[in-house]
């Protein structure tokens, strides 16, 4: 399966980074320090997909809901697994992988939020370590969570969905490290004032000009989003609701699949496809890989066939994921283990030095 693979992507691999060459040299003068910089890669590529996501809400926002998702909702998610999963070895944990699995697979046939919520209350339970203090923290957090989620499901479930998006920003500012630059808060300063600008109706004459909510095909007008994203908010607060849902989701793309594995990285400078796609078979191996890719390419091809299903099937999917990463950060939280990869690395060597000594 390994070589299999590994021939299968050769070429497509070589092309990319042929192709990558080739826009450096464009850049000329500006693509060194690019390279050179990874603080500055980040501030770059933050504030360009940032742009072009409110760029893409502001015209086809309909369509960014709707086929945004399954082109990139599936690649997220296996990000999302291997940022706070593989990487951490969380996965090695079968006595709250198993039960995990059960519950999420709940979640996913019952659309029940406190299968969830579930997970991350038995993660904070089951957590490593005499950290009493965090782990009381984050019980309390969790408890009072759970009994709001209780009386209010749906409510609870569609104020996570909106709070997902922007938890990731959170996580990509989490993620940096003390002795970094400044240069993050550019798109994360950006993202607040496109916040701000979307909420206050900056988009809506454009909007309305380029006739944006003409609906895609089928069942994903503006009507079926205001149901699911906005209901019972007036107007014109519920269509801006909407609309910040499409951009804040395309951030969070974008934050899982460039921005987070460009910091996570142990090397200054950006890796080739090549090895890019090497560290992948080793944090997450080639069998998940490929699960992951096959998933991708089956939902891109159904959505040819009935969008509207595919778009429902992917949700149905990935429903867990949002709870996986509260229960992942909550077992990172209660263990103080930090986020970055090389970080923790050096927080283990550094332990492992002091409990020889």
């Amino acid at each position: 399966m390994t070589s299999l693979a590994a021939t299968a992507l050769a070429l497509p691999v070589r092309g990319l980074d042929r192709a990558r060459l080739l826009f450096l040299r464009a850049l000329g003068p500006f693509a060194k320090p690019l390279v050179r910089s990874r603080e500055l890669r980040i501030a770059v590529f933050g504030a360009t997909s940032l742009l072009i996501a409110l760029g893409l809400t502001a015209t086809v926002p309909l369509y960014l809901l709707a086929i945004g998702p399954l082109v990139l909702g599936i690649p997220h998610v296996g990000s999302d697994l291997r940022y706070l999963v593989f990487r951490p070895q969380l996965h090695r944990r079968w006595w709250l992988i198993v039960p995990a699995i059960g519950l999420y697979a709940a979640h996913s046939y019952t659309y029940d939020p406190r299968y969830g919520i579930g997970v991350t209350l038995l993660a904070i339970v089951m957590a490593r370590g005499k950290n009493h203090g965090r782990r009381a923290l984050a019980l309390v957090v969790g408890i009072a969570w759970m009994a709001f989620t209780w009386l209010h499901p749906h409510f609870s479930a569609l104020a996570f969905a909106h709070m997902h998006n922007f938890a990731a920003v959170a996580i990509l500012w989490a993620w940096r490290p003390k002795r970094a630059s400044k240069l993050h808060f550019v798109p994360i300063g950006l993202f607040v004032l496109a916040t701000a600008f979307v909420m206050l109706g900056g988009l809506d004459p454009i909007v309305s000009a380029l006739r944006g909510l003409t609906p895609v095909v089928g069942r994903t007008g503006i009507e079926w989003n205001l149901a699911l994203y906005a209901p019972n908010i007036p107007a014109p607060f519920n269509t801006r609701v909407v609309l910040l849902f499409a951009f804040a989701q395309s951030v969070h793309y974008a934050i899982w699949l460039r921005l987070i594995p460009e910091d996570d990285r142990p090397r200054e400078t950006p890796r080739t496809w090549a090895a890019t796609l090497k560290a992948l078979r080793q944090d997450v191996g080639w069998p998940v890989g490929v699960v992951i890719f096959a998933i991708t390419v089956g939902i891109a091809i159904w959505a040819t066939i009935d969008l509207f299903g595919a778009r429902l099937g992917y949700l149905r999917m990935v429903l867990f994921h949002g709870y996986m990463e509260t229960a992942a950060l909550a077992l990172l939280f209660i263990e103080a283990m930090p986020l970055r990869s090389s970080d923790a690395t050096t927080a283990t060597a550094t332990a492992t030095e002091a409990t020889a000594a």
